[in-house]
């Protein structure tokens, strides 16, 4: 049960095509929200540096969305603020559904010019993508995963997880998580996944031989941990 209730709070449902192709204004808040909110581990862990999509020219690959655009989502839980809410349900395209009692706004490219809002308004992000080592496409990992409410992240994970198993054939979900950020028990405790291997990586990684996207800044050698966890929707 969620701390939120879905007469305050909607989910918007992006589709990395349809992201790509909104205004610049609109794709920077998103991006900046989503910076905001990795930077705070940058600070209180002291691991990484820099910014997890590091500008628009990159958000298609930092994201990990490029090779897939049309097989991933970004997810935003939004507050239902008159400007933002009221303006976008005006949108004569607009897809809306209810799932688990919220509401799930579909936006695409030609909803642009109903969508009137700003980074404040985004109190949680999370995206979804085919895991690059898989080649079926079924096995899903989640990404750009920022919340900016208390306990928020143990209703949305398990709820946006569920919803895109709505969208895509899922059979397992894999994170690959910091070590030395302390989300291996958050993940393992709260959110069922298991780990199956780790891997040191050094501050002058090889992309290639670790697997880990290029352009990272590491301050201190760090440890990375894979976990899965199988799915089944009717669960």
């Amino acid at each position: 049960m969620s701390l939120y209730s879905p007469n305050t709070h909607v989910f918007v449902a992006i589709n990395a095509v349809d992201l790509f192709n909104l205004s610049s204004k609109h794709q920077l808040e998103i991006l900046n929200k989503v910076n905001t909110g990795y930077y705070r581990n940058n600070v209180k862990f002291n691991v990484t540096a820099g910014y997890r999509i590091k500008n628009l020219s990159t958000f298609k690959s930092d994201s990990g969305f490029e090779d897939h655009l049309d097989k991933c989502y970004l997810y935003l839980f939004m507050e239902k603020g008159k400007t933002f809410y009221d303006n976008l349900i005006k949108s004569p395209n607009l897809k809306r559904e209810t799932f688990q009692d919220y509401e799930v706004l579909f936006v695409k490219e030609n909803d642009d010019s109903y969508l009137k809002f700003d980074s404040s308004d985004i109190k949680g992000t999370l995206g979804f993508k085919p895991h690059h080592n898989y080649l079926d496409g079924k096995t899903i990992e989640p990404t750009c995963f920022t919340t900016f409410l208390p306990k928020l992240g143990f209703f949305m994970l398990p709820y946006l997880e569920k919803h895109f198993a709505t969208l895509f054939k899922v059979e397992q979900y894999i994170v690959e998580i910091i070590v030395e950020h302390n989300l291996l028990d958050y993940y393992n405790k709260y959110h069922n996944y298991t780990e199956i291997k780790r891997i040191v990586i050094p501050i002058d990684y090889d992309p290639e031989e670790t697997g880990l996207e290029q352009g990272i800044i590491l301050n201190v050698p760090m440890t990375l941990s894979t976990m899965i966890k199988d799915f089944n929707l009717s669960v």
